[in-house]
């Protein structure tokens, strides 16, 4: 059994997707002329769930930049489980192309939940890559909120969200996100609908190697007078970046758990400038 997912209006490339003898999935892109298609060496992502997010760019043209950008805003009410995804995929399999995914989840907890698991995820990949770059970016904050907060503040955090249309064509996008990420907490925070406010330093590192790097983030509490000591809310923050060669797949994934606050990210990035094999 095949499916095959065609573009409305009958632009861009189709998507083809078929079981092989083994049992997985084989994803195919053609162009829709009589011309062979191409077989895409990654499975793609499954289909995100209820209240998660997911971008996911797939380039398979040469000379081509390919851009997704996926933004959400989740409310959760009642004690509702926190379990909510974020993902950011860049798959790419090309020459000299420029492959980038951006996914910002921002989930206000109105109340008390008893799990508070949300899940981050970058992933970028090079198959059969040469000449390209490969930018995974995912950035989730989540925050637990003593009450929902009045029409006034929530079009404001809407407002803010809606800076970051067009982000594809702003310079340092990464730059953008965190901007608006920390103008929504800082909203938050002077509403007195948080308490207390964690504030974490991160920094990360690129090898010019295939083996990835990972910097872990070191973190610092401070209380209201300015003084270290505990909050009631807490910001967590986690950074990867990588540079790989043709054909390798770094993967980040970012799960934390808190009582209030939560910042979680994850970056992925590829280079590919070898010739594949």
């Amino acid at each position: 059994m095949a499916y095959a997912l065609v573009p409305r209006g009958g632009t861009g490339p189709t998507l083809l997707v078929a079981r092989a003898d083994d049992g997985t999935l084989r994803t195919i892109l053609t162009d829709g002329t009589s011309g062979t298609g191409a077989a895409f060496p990654f499975e793609l992502p499954a289909a995100p769930g209820e209240g998660d997010n997911q971008a996911l760019a797939v380039n398979t043209g040469d000379g081509t930049v390919v851009y997704d950008v996926a933004v959400a805003l989740v409310w959760v009410t009642d004690g509702a489980v926190v379990d909510h995804r974020n993902e950011a995929y860049a798959l790419a399999s090309c020459t000299s192309c420029t492959t980038v995914a951006v996914a910002f989840q921002v989930v206000l907890v109105v109340g008390d939940s008893d799990t508070v698991a949300p899940s981050n995820v970058a992933v970028a990949a090079n198959g059969n890559c040469v000449r390209c770059v490969t930018t995974a970016l995912a950035v989730q904050l989540v925050v637990t909120l003593q009450e929902m907060p009045d029409e006034e503040l929530q079009a404001q955090i809407e407002a803010a969200l809606a800076r970051l249309d067009g982000l594809e064509e702003m310079e340092d996008p990464y730059g953008q996100v965190k901007a608006v990420e920390d103008e929504i907490l800082t909203m938050l925070v002077d509403s007195g609908l948080v308490e207390g406010r964690e504030t974490t330093a991160s920094t990360a590192t690129a090898t010019p190697d295939s083996a990835p790097s990972t910097t872990s983030p070191s973190s610092t509490t401070t209380a209201d007078d300015g003084s270290p000591g505990s909050s009631l809310s807490t910001t967590t923050s986690s950074s990867s970046r990588s540079t790989t060669s043709s054909g390798d797949t770094t993967t980040t994934t970012t799960s934390t758990q808190a009582t209030t606050t939560t910042t979680t990210e994850a970056t992925t990035s590829t280079q590919a400038t070898t010739t594949p094999e």
